[in-house]
């Protein structure tokens, strides 16, 4: 019991102590980092050797790498989709390669997915994720077996990593919202915009002028806005690949 009582206690003074840390490591870096833009002219051989020290500490275990944020909690409901089947996709016998056979993705792959799956799809670059949830979603035909979304009522919302590429340009923010809006107000529309990060006037902001992850943001925003009770996500934050089944 009094485990139980300290264990925040203690789980705070760990978090305490390890941004503390980071924030002071940091500080020596910024201030190493100004000496060395300071005098690289004047002093190229001693710039040198400490530009080398300061980047094998970065590479090293001795790295105190950054704590992660606990912010606040993303909330939002999607508007109500049909209650799908028990069932959702099914993957038999997947078998698929690029290259003309010599790079091989999937050999004979089974999966079957059902309500209330939530997957994550990981590997390495050029293993297969994208190529996987493409064979799913129809983009891509398999070289034999099959990847098929076999449920009944299925409201698929699938963001692919070229999303962004779909937005129009001349829009500003708020109008490329609420052109994807299912009946939310206004003020729900600029709620959620700030959930994204985008706030104050950068909802008048036009997409041409966004950043590449804004544009991410805001394309994954809209979809939010439309019902869906399968999700598939393609690096929607360009971290990670998941797919999600809802009730």
């Amino acid at each position: 019991m009094l485990y139980k009582t300290l264990r925040p206690l203690l789980m705070k003074g760990r978090m305490d102590a390890w941004h503390a840390s980071y924030n002071a490591q940091e500080k020596k870096i910024k201030e190493e980092r100004s000496w060395i833009n300071k005098f690289k002219i004047k002093q190229p051989q001693a710039t040198k050797q400490r530009s080398a020290q300061l980047e094998k500490l970065i590479k090293s275990e001795d790295y105190v790498k950054q704590p992660p944020f606990f912010g606040k909690p993303f909330r939002f409901r999607f508007p109500d989709a049909p209650r799908l089947s028990p069932e959702v996709a099914d993957i038999k016998g997947l078998t698929h390669s690029y290259g003309e056979g010599t790079n091989r993705l999937f050999d004979e792959a089974e999966l079957f997915i059902e309500k209330n799956d939530r997957i994550a799809v990981l590997g390495s670059n050029g293993s297969g994720k994208s190529t996987l949830l493409r064979l799913l979603t129809g983009k891509e035909d398999p070289d034999s077996g099959s990847a098929e979304i076999v449920g009944q009522n299925i409201v698929l919302k699938y963001f692919e990593q070229n999303q962004a590429d779909a937005l129009d340009l001349s829009k500003t923010v708020i109008e490329t919202v609420q052109g994807s809006s299912n009946g939310q107000s206004y003020n729900e529309l600029r709620a959620l915009l700030g959930q994204f990060l985008f706030k104050g006037d950068a909802v008048e902001k036009k997409a041409e002028y966004l950043s590449g992850g804004e544009k991410a943001r805001l394309s994954l925003c809209c979809m939010m806005l439309e019902p869906a009770n399968l999700l598939i996500l393609d690096e929607p934050t360009n971290q990670c690949v998941t797919m999600c089944i809802f009730n």
